[in-house]
């Protein structure tokens, strides 16, 4: 069970989620001391804090057993247009996560926009089976879907995702593999369903 808990700085979320943690014997992840121990590492070393490379390499550094960096290495690479380039470091992710659906997701996804359509299936096929038996996150589907360009099941497995309030779609208006389908009906929808129709985030990707 993944419980993740948001909301502005100093409003207590921290403390809420150690509660939780306690009560139903789960792991707590800080990932806001996570992001502060990077940012220092990165201004320690003597660049800016917003040079995405140094904060992946620092994050790396700081625990290179942890997935997330490699995560990190992996989106960056896809974002700059080299999905080829993106594989290995979110298999590694894949790896040392124990294969978690989020990090299949992202794997999918990679496989799908390198042109490697067969490995992005199988791993879809993996997710599914895995779901028949426990809770896979909607959004670790949709995910890969994107990846193949097939927008009606992604549209149908993000959907479900805001049924079940997965967590991966809090940051829907930011995430940049929307932008070939802002203007689509059902991206639309979608954000009607969440309440975010009106609403622009700082950074966000689209214009509406």
């Amino acid at each position: 069970m993944i419980i993740a808990i948001d909301g502005p700085a100093a409003s207590g979320k921290g403390t809420i989620a150690k509660q939780v943690a306690a009560i139903y014997g789960l792991p707590h992840l800080d990932t806001g001391l996570i992001y502060r121990a990077v940012a220092k590492a990165v201004l320690d070393a003597g660049y800016a804090p917003d040079n995405v490379e140094k904060a992946i390499d620092a994050a790396i550094a700081l625990d290179p057993t942890q997935f997330f960096g490699h995560w990190a290495l992996g989106m960056a690479r896809v974002e700059a247009g080299a999905p080829g380039e993106a594989i290995a470091p979110l298999q590694k992710a894949h790896d040392l996560s124990g294969g978690i659906p989020f990090t299949l997701g992202f794997l999918a996804y990679a496989y799908g926009r390198a042109g490697r359509p067969g490995d992005a299936r199988e791993l879809l096929e993996r997710a599914q089976k895995i779901a028949a038996e426990t809770y896979v996150p909607p959004s670790a589907l949709a995910l890969g879907y994107v990846g193949l360009d097939d927008w009606d099941a992604t549209f149908d497995w993000w959907n479900r995702a805001i049924e079940v309030r997965d967590p991966l779609i809090m940051a829907v208006k930011s995430y940049s593999f929307f932008d070939p389908v802002r203007g689509d009906p059902r991206y639309r929808a979608m954000l009607r369903r969440m309440n975010l129709a009106g609403e622009v985030p700082v950074g966000c990707h689209e214009d509406v």
